[in-house]
Protein backbone atom coordinates (compact mmCIF):
# COMPACT_ATOMS: atom_id res chain seq x y z
CA UNK A 1 0.00 0.00 0.00
CA UNK A 2 1.25 3.45 -0.90
CA UNK A 3 0.68 6.46 1.36
CA UNK A 4 0.34 10.05 0.10
CA UNK A 5 1.51 12.45 2.82
CA UNK A 6 1.08 16.23 2.85
CA UNK A 7 4.44 17.98 2.46
CA UNK A 8 3.17 20.97 4.43
CA UNK A 9 1.93 19.25 7.59
CA UNK A 10 2.87 15.55 7.36
CA UNK A 11 -0.76 14.38 7.47
CA UNK A 12 -2.08 11.42 5.52
CA UNK A 13 -3.94 12.50 2.37
CA UNK A 14 -4.80 9.01 1.13
CA UNK A 15 -3.56 5.46 0.88
CA UNK A 16 -3.91 3.26 -2.17
CA UNK A 17 -3.08 -0.16 -3.47
CA UNK A 18 -1.09 -0.67 -6.64
CA UNK A 19 -3.35 -0.60 -9.69
CA UNK A 20 -4.09 -3.99 -11.22
CA UNK A 21 -3.08 -4.52 -14.85
CA UNK A 22 -6.66 -5.42 -15.82
CA UNK A 23 -9.80 -3.72 -14.51
CA UNK A 24 -13.40 -4.87 -14.79
CA UNK A 25 -15.46 -2.68 -17.08
CA UNK A 26 -19.00 -1.48 -16.53
CA UNK A 27 -21.48 -2.22 -19.31
CA UNK A 28 -23.91 0.65 -18.82
CA UNK A 29 -25.70 2.13 -21.84
CA UNK A 30 -24.11 5.42 -22.92
CA UNK A 31 -27.29 7.40 -22.22
CA UNK A 32 -27.04 6.63 -18.49
CA UNK A 33 -24.76 9.18 -16.84
CA UNK A 34 -23.30 7.68 -13.65
CA UNK A 35 -22.75 9.91 -10.65
CA UNK A 36 -19.28 10.86 -9.60
CA UNK A 37 -18.07 9.76 -6.16
CA UNK A 38 -18.78 13.10 -4.44
CA UNK A 39 -22.23 13.36 -5.99
CA UNK A 40 -23.12 9.82 -4.95
CA UNK A 41 -22.73 10.70 -1.25
CA UNK A 42 -24.25 14.19 -1.52
CA UNK A 43 -27.05 14.75 0.99
CA UNK A 44 -26.03 11.64 2.94
CA UNK A 45 -22.82 13.01 4.47
CA UNK A 46 -20.69 16.18 4.24
CA UNK A 47 -16.99 15.37 4.09
CA UNK A 48 -13.95 17.49 4.93
CA UNK A 49 -10.26 16.57 5.32
CA UNK A 50 -9.79 14.21 8.26
CA UNK A 51 -8.72 15.24 11.74
CA UNK A 52 -5.36 13.49 11.44
CA UNK A 53 -4.14 13.91 14.99
CA UNK A 54 -7.10 11.95 16.24
CA UNK A 55 -7.27 9.04 13.78
CA UNK A 56 -7.47 5.72 15.59
CA UNK A 57 -7.27 3.33 12.61
CA UNK A 58 -4.41 2.62 10.23
CA UNK A 59 -4.91 2.24 6.48
CA UNK A 60 -4.07 -1.47 6.79
CA UNK A 61 -6.79 -1.94 9.43
CA UNK A 62 -9.29 -0.09 7.23
CA UNK A 63 -8.45 -2.25 4.21
CA UNK A 64 -8.80 -5.40 6.32
CA UNK A 65 -12.20 -4.34 7.68
CA UNK A 66 -13.41 -3.37 4.22
CA UNK A 67 -12.22 -6.68 2.77
CA UNK A 68 -14.18 -8.56 5.47
CA UNK A 69 -17.29 -6.57 4.52
CA UNK A 70 -16.99 -7.06 0.77
CA UNK A 71 -14.88 -9.49 -1.24
CA UNK A 72 -14.71 -6.78 -3.93
CA UNK A 73 -12.07 -5.04 -1.77
CA UNK A 74 -9.62 -7.93 -2.13
CA UNK A 75 -6.40 -6.05 -3.00
CA UNK A 76 -5.22 -9.03 -5.07
CA UNK A 77 -8.14 -8.75 -7.50
CA UNK A 78 -9.53 -5.20 -7.25
CA UNK A 79 -8.44 -2.73 -9.91
CA UNK A 80 -7.38 -0.40 -7.09
CA UNK A 81 -8.47 0.48 -3.55
CA UNK A 82 -8.16 4.09 -2.37
CA UNK A 83 -8.63 5.08 1.29
CA UNK A 84 -9.10 8.68 2.43
CA UNK A 85 -9.43 9.88 6.04
CA UNK A 86 -12.23 12.44 6.30
CA UNK A 87 -14.24 14.33 8.90
CA UNK A 88 -17.95 13.65 8.43
CA UNK A 89 -21.04 15.62 9.33
CA UNK A 90 -24.37 13.89 8.84
CA UNK A 91 -27.75 15.44 8.03
CA UNK A 92 -30.50 15.45 10.63
CA UNK A 93 -32.35 12.13 10.83
CA UNK A 94 -35.59 11.55 12.71
CA UNK A 95 -37.19 8.12 13.11
CA UNK A 96 -40.92 7.39 12.73
CA UNK A 97 -41.49 8.15 16.42
CA UNK A 98 -39.89 11.60 16.11
CA UNK A 99 -36.66 10.65 17.89
CA UNK A 100 -33.49 12.37 16.69
CA UNK A 101 -31.19 9.70 15.17
CA UNK A 102 -28.63 12.11 13.74
CA UNK A 103 -25.10 10.75 13.92
CA UNK A 104 -22.60 13.05 15.65
CA UNK A 105 -19.72 14.51 13.59
CA UNK A 106 -16.83 12.04 13.45
CA UNK A 107 -13.70 10.92 11.69
CA UNK A 108 -14.38 8.38 8.95
CA UNK A 109 -12.56 6.62 6.15
CA UNK A 110 -13.92 6.89 2.63
CA UNK A 111 -12.95 3.82 0.64
CA UNK A 112 -13.19 3.55 -3.13
CA UNK A 113 -12.92 0.04 -4.58
CA UNK A 114 -12.36 0.50 -8.29
CA UNK A 115 -12.17 -1.77 -11.31
CA UNK A 116 -13.76 -4.90 -9.90
CA UNK A 117 -17.23 -6.40 -10.20
CA UNK A 118 -18.82 -5.00 -7.05
CA UNK A 119 -22.38 -5.95 -8.01
CA UNK A 120 -24.43 -7.21 -10.95
CA UNK A 121 -28.09 -6.31 -11.27
CA UNK A 122 -30.76 -7.10 -13.82
CA UNK A 123 -32.78 -3.92 -14.41
CA UNK A 124 -35.50 -3.78 -17.06
CA UNK A 125 -33.89 -6.63 -18.97
CA UNK A 126 -30.38 -5.15 -18.81
CA UNK A 127 -27.64 -6.92 -16.91
CA UNK A 128 -25.79 -3.95 -15.36
CA UNK A 129 -22.32 -4.33 -13.91
CA UNK A 130 -21.21 -2.00 -11.11
CA UNK A 131 -17.42 -1.74 -10.97
CA UNK A 132 -17.02 0.82 -8.18
CA UNK A 133 -17.97 0.46 -4.52
CA UNK A 134 -17.82 3.54 -2.29
CA UNK A 135 -17.93 2.88 1.45
CA UNK A 136 -17.77 5.13 4.51
CA UNK A 137 -16.40 3.46 7.65
CA UNK A 138 -16.25 5.00 11.11
CA UNK A 139 -12.72 5.52 12.38
CA UNK A 140 -11.86 3.35 15.36
CA UNK A 141 -14.34 0.46 15.29
CA UNK A 142 -14.49 0.59 11.45
CA UNK A 143 -18.24 0.10 11.35
CA UNK A 144 -19.68 0.38 7.84
CA UNK A 145 -21.88 3.50 7.95
CA UNK A 146 -23.03 3.92 4.36
CA UNK A 147 -22.05 3.22 0.83
CA UNK A 148 -23.04 3.15 -2.79
CA UNK A 149 -22.26 1.32 -6.01
CA UNK A 150 -21.36 3.04 -9.27
CA UNK A 151 -20.69 1.74 -12.79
Amino acid sequence: MTLAISASNGELLCAFTDPAPVWAKANWPSEIKPQQVGESLKGRVALAPGNQGKLRSTPSEVLGALWKFTAAADPRTAGQVILRPRFARFPKEVDVDGNDRTRPPMNVWVAEVLGTVAMQRNTHGLELIYTTHIAVLRDGDLQYLLGTMLP
